[in-house]
């Protein structure tokens, strides 16, 4: 016959197990969450903004730790013990990636900055080539004028493509960068060629010999983007992706363990000695009772939590969060759920602004060519 002790071991395995899945559960969460964070980073304007989001990713990365230091506490599996060290070591691996990520936004920020400063030095000097009175004397003004427009747009075309590159990483916007720097170096090249006096060759050589300035700064900022490009792709989302498939296979691992012993003690209980009703059978069913209990008040929440966390992760923001009151760890989850809610909704409005802003800049750049158009149907 199988004692109550038997089956008081068996409630506590399944216990066990339960627990393993919820932390498990846990850590995937925070999972998710560092990886909002990490779209974050890549989506910051400023400097402040990514010194937030390093922020909240330390404070994610130390709670990721916690989690798997706890489910190292639970088993006392060999193998399974090398499972979480080795998710352990996949986080780590997917923070610091991160955090060089977070440093590159940083460097390419500030890349940005000194393309603006180049712009801004380009159209003082551009005005003073096109709005002097020398300029205006030449013979033929018009058609050196044109040709300063052209090398202009050009210039400007350049930026707007490296900003597209950034925010899309469109390769075919890094031939439009390079094809429209040296465009406007060689569009001024035609108008020196016809330019005779020499206050005038003087402020456009003084324009034309910004360009390469500005075509270092323009590779500098290529360069960065695409290293912080790579470190997503070769590190940040091969060790995020490891890192929750370990932990799907352990929660599933878990989770069969826990039915199994589950099983397993009401099977031992139904098999146990129907003439001893002292307080040996008594205890087995009331642990029993505790098992069917954690079973359904906290393993089935947990579950139908992670099929809200992937409906999320779907796209579906509309889901409904459950349990975000309860106190326990099933609410601990459901909130953590909430915030990676609550990113997704952040990081949609914030690409919203991003796509009107790109259309402002298409519209923008149409209503310079109509102009430049006009301008050189006019001269003809």
């Amino acid at each position: 016959h199988l004692s109550s002790r038997l089956v008081a071991d068996l409630v506590a395995t399944a216990d066990r197990q339960q627990a393993i899945v919820n932390e498990s559960t846990n850590a995937e969460v925070m999972l998710q969450t560092a990886q909002i964070a990490g779209r974050d980073l890549r989506i910051s304007q400023t400097t402040r903004q990514i010194d937030a989001h390093l922020a909240e990713l330390e404070k994610v990365a130390a709670q990721a730790r916690e989690r798997i230091a706890a489910l190292k506490a639970l088993t006392t599996s060999d193998k399974t013990q090398r499972d979480f060290s080795s998710v352990s070591e996949l986080i780590l691996v997917y923070a610091n990636a991160l955090r060089e990520i977070g440093a590159k936004q940083t460097e390419i920020l500030g890349l940005f900055k000194k393309l603006d400063e180049s712009e801004a030095v380009w159209l003082r000097s551009f005005n003073q080539v096109v709005n002097s009175a020398e300029f205006g004397e030449m013979p033929n003004t018009t058609m050196i004028e044109s040709l300063v427009n052209e090398a202009n747009s050009a210039f400007k075309d350049a930026r707007t493509a490296t900003w597209r590159y950034f925010v899309l990483t469109e390769k075919s916007q890094v031939a439009r960068i390079n094809g429209s720097a040296d465009q406007a170096f060689e569009k001024l090249g035609y108008a020196l060629r016809d330019v005779k006096d020499p206050k005038v060759v003087e402020r456009m050589e003084k324009l034309r010999a910004q360009v390469p300035e500005f075509i270092a700064v323009l590779k500098a900022t290529t360069d960065a983007i695409d290293a912080q490009n790579r470190l997503q792709s070769t590190q940040a989302t091969p060790a995020e992706s490891a890192a929750r498939l370990q932990l799907e296979v352990i929660i599933a691992s878990a989770t069969d363990l826990s039915n199994e012993a589950t099983r397993d003690a009401i099977a031992g209980a139904a098999r146990a000695d129907r003439f001893r009703f002292g307080a040996g059978t008594i205890m087995a069913l009331l642990f029993l009772g505790i098992a069917l209990f954690a079973s359904r008040a906290i393993g089935r929440p947990i579950r139908r939590i992670c099929g809200v966390l992937m409906q999320l992760a779907g796209g579906n923001t509309d889901v409904r969060i459950p349990y975000t009151s309860r106190g326990d760890e099933v609410g601990d989850t459901a909130r953590a759920a909430g915030v990676f809610k609550d990113s997704l909704l952040r990081m949609a409005q914030i690409e919203a602004q991003q796509n009107e802003t790109e259309a402002k800049v298409r519209a923008e750049r149409k209503a310079e060519m109509d102009r430049l158009a006009d301008t050189f149907e006019e001269t003809i």
